[in-house]
């Protein structure tokens, strides 16, 4: 550990990792109502450091009109990780609203979002992050065993 100007340099913020590849499906409606996320069953992705788990972040593929990568924050230093990839066993109900946006879920009131309990881990990769290199925290995506869409 190095101490600068009183202040520990271990490691920065976090810096936006974001997952490549991620699939987009046209979008459905459904009532009238479009349906947002396109995976019938979602994927969910965990960070791990050894047994510590840095990052769990669902994956529920990228919706056709509005086709923003899944982004979320890893720590800012150089390490390796393993990424366990997981695709839940049940299929989630398709919703008016893209199940990445929390405050929609929360407007819509609905009571609970998709419980993904259990899943199949379907691939473990070694991943490593270089401080300061924003390349570095980019995820390749990894294709569940059923990639369908809605």
């Amino acid at each position: 550990m190095v101490l600068v100007g009183g202040l520990t340099a271990c490691e920065g913020p976090g810096l936006p990792s974001v997952v490549e590849g991620e699939p987009t499906c046209k979008d459905l409606k459904q009532a009238g109502d479009p349906v947002k996320g396109s995976l019938r069953q979602p994927v969910r992705l965990r960070v791990m450091d050894g047994e510590e788990v840095i990052a769990t972040q669902m994956l529920y593929g990228i919706p056709e009109s509005s086709p923003q990568k899944t982004r979320f924050l890893l720590p800012d230093r150089e390490q390796k990780y393993t990424l366990e990839w997981a695709q839940c066993k049940g299929e989630r109900a398709p919703t008016p609203f893209d199940p990445r946006d929390k405050a929609a879920q929360q407007k819509s009131g609905a009571t609970s979002g998709y419980d993904c309990t259990e899943v199949d881990v379907y691939a473990t990769v070694e991943h490593s992050t270089q401080k300061g290199d924003v390349k570095s925290h980019e995820l390749a995506w990894v294709a569940p065993p059923n990639p369908a869409c809605w």
